[in-house]
């Protein structure tokens, strides 16, 4: 079995380079600690079909990596560096777009999760400050932390304020590109779906993972990705993505209507309803099986 590396940090130019000039090679995956995928992509150049299928990975790594979306192994953003050389040969200044503070910060937050989560609250909104002074975009996971922290803390009221600003106002340096804003807010409504379940309200668990559901489908439907869109409307999937939800409310008896009934939304694809809508169908559902 291969064993995959767990960088610390890995550079943003190395990676890109290596995707667009031996990426078909995989050698952008064995760069960033992905030595299976790597391996899988580097054997598929042995086919024409392999290389074909090979090729469509590799352009989709590299819209990643241009768009700042593409992590290490171990869910490290990449470095920009610059190297600044001078006269002396001896003299390399490496510079990292990524602000150093900010990192250290979110590191702190986890480090004192554990022993003093309101000291690691106190970390994640520092560190979310020193994000907002640079250009660069942090996953939507990095701010989903701050909601959780909060209700661990025991602030649930203030933890349900942070998820509806990341609703309504995004996050810093966010890209608002209309295909990719579906799949940020699917995680966060997949987040507020952990939330109510650890407040002990499974049924209102429910709407929350469905809604996450068929905004991942509406972010693909967006980018075209029509063989994981088909993937998502087979019921086989949604049902094995359900299952959980029901079972924590005790009501397996009901997950055939259930997937029929996100289906059927799935059908009005580029359109879906409100959560408020989804919420109001799961409800009835759940009173009038």
């Amino acid at each position: 079995m291969l064993n995959e590396q767990r960088p610390k940090e890995k550079s943003y130019v190395i990676t890109l380079l290596l995707c667009l000039f031996f990426g078909l090679a995989g050698f952008h995956r064995f760069y960033t600690g992905y030595n299976k995928i790597g391996t899988i992509q580097c054997l598929l150049t042995l086919s024409l079909i392999g290389v074909y299928v090979s090729g469509i990975w590799v352009l989709i790594d590299l819209i990643s990596i241009i768009f700042g979306r593409y992590k290490a192994y171990n869910g490290e953003l990449l470095i920009k560096n610059f190297l600044i050389t001078s006269n002396n040969p001896n003299i390399v200044i490496e510079y990292s777009c990524i602000d150093d503070s900010a990192d250290k910060l979110l590191r702190m937050a986890t480090e004192y999760k554990t022993d003093d989560i309101n000291k690691a609250i106190d970390y994640l909104k520092k560190a979310y400050i020193e994000i907002a002074k640079t250009k660069t975009e942090y996953s939507v996971e990095t701010f989903l932390r701050l909601p959780l922290y909060l209700q661990e803390a025991n602030k649930s009221n203030e933890a349900l304020i942070e998820f509806n600003n990341l609703l309504n106002n995004g996050y810093p340096n966010e890209h608002r590109i209309k295909i990719l804003i579906p799949m940020h807010q699917a995680r966060i409504y997949d987040k507020l779906r952990l939330f109510w379940q650890r407040e002990k309200q499974p049924v209102k668990a429910i709407s929350y993972g469905v809604y996450s559901i068929l905004l991942d489908a509406l972010g693909l439907y967006r980018q075209k990705r029509k063989e994981e869109l088909n993937f998502i409307k087979d019921k086989a999937h949604i049902i094995d993505r359900i299952i959980p939800l029901y079972k924590k409310a005790q009501k397996l008896d009901l997950i055939d209507k259930a997937a029929d009934l996100i289906l059927t939304e799935l059908q009005k694809l580029p359109k879906i309803s409100t959560h408020s809508e989804i919420e109001e169908m799961v409800n009835n559902l759940l009173q009038n099986p």
